[in-house]
């Protein structure tokens, strides 16, 4: 969407009615500039209305957020916060920061992203103002070694925060993914800049969904839901819980490494005691998920062998006739 919009888009986001003429004098521009914008705005898939003597109205509303909201109240747990109404990759925009020395307690949330990735290359589905899409910067004074189950540890502080929002019990498909009643409702990526040996940068990307994804709103390799399903919880109490949870988490594991997640991880371990499907490097192993080892690598039992598995260029699936959760 151009940028030209979105004062137009921001007025339209409750979802109220507002006259072309009320809409010009805020926007300071006149009513045919005004419909022309809504005419660009509804070519890009927004469904606008026109209500005869009432003026347009955007179906369904959105619910932006605002960044002055986010910075008060992130700035508590010591972070600082940009909002970028879209990005091509908060990921990118973090490791951008790093390479400017910025990247440390740095968080950057998006509307809308445009080349979200999740592991292995894959595209996060990333619709405008619909669910969370984050990503948080932190420097650890040791080398990348010492961030074995790392990802794990969000995993098990984001599922505790979601908890306490739906009153479900979360999932945790290792390495990375949130699990609700058989149905992924979020993912994590972990990328790292900087010198492997130590100190080490670290950017922690989040994607959670909170209304879903419209129909025909990118491809998905497997069954989703969102948080709308148990509830009704704004976008900004959703963005600054998960916000202070992955503080905490990067806090705790800075100081006590995995250890002080592994029991909450083995409550949540959605492979435990499941027939896996590992393919790695081309090759592929069958066995039973054995939950995790210290270091948060996946423990795979084949033929009465306990193989450890870690993350990576690889790729777990369970028997299709076994669900999670």
């Amino acid at each position: 969407m151009s940028l030209k919009e979105l004062p137009l888009l921001r007025l339209l986001s409750g979802g109220e009615p507002l006259s072309g003429e009320s809409l010009g004098r805020l926007l300071g521009m006149s009513r045919a500039a005004v419909w022309k914008q809504v005419q660009q705005l509804r070519q890009q898939g927004y469904e606008i209305e026109s209500l005869a003597g009432r003026g347009y109205r955007l179906v369904p509303p959105l619910e932006l957020l605002n960044i002055l909201d986010l910075q008060a109240a992130l700035s508590t747990v010591g972070l600082h916060v940009d909002l970028r109404f879209s990005t091509d990759s908060t990921n990118r925009d973090v490791l951008d920061a790093f390479a400017q020395d910025q990247g440390h307690a740095y968080m950057v949330i998006a509307e809308q992203q445009m080349a979200g990735r999740g592991r292995r290359g894959r595209n996060w589905v990333s619709p405008l103002a619909r669910n969370f899409y984050g990503s948080l910067g932190w420097r650890f004074d040791f080398a990348a070694s010492g961030l074995a189950g790392l990802s794990l540890a969000v995993g098990v502080g984001v599922a505790q925060c979601l908890e306490s929002v739906i009153g479900r019990p979360i999932f945790l498909k290792w390495p990375n993914d949130l699990v609700v009643d058989a149905h992924k409702l979020g993912g994590i990526l972990i990328e790292l800049a900087g010198d492997a040996s130590g100190p080490c940068d670290v950017v922690i990307g989040l994607g959670v969904n909170h209304h879903g994804f419209p129909e025909g709103g990118g491809v998905v390799d497997q069954p989703v839901t969102a948080l709308q399903a148990w509830g009704k919880i704004s976008r900004f109490d959703l963005a600054v819980k998960l916000g202070m949870a992955m503080a905490d988490v990067v806090s705790r594991f800075d100081h006590e490494g995995f250890a002080a997640f592994k029991s909450e991880f083995i409550a949540r371990d959605g492979l435990k005691d499941r027939p896996l499907i590992c393919y790695q490097g081309g090759r592929e192993l069958r066995g039973w998920g054995r939950g995790v080892a210290e270091d948060g690598s996946l423990l795979l039992e084949s033929s009465g062998t306990i193989y450890k598995v870690n993350s990576g260029e690889v790729s777990i699936r369970v028997d299709p006739a076994h669900g999670l959760g």
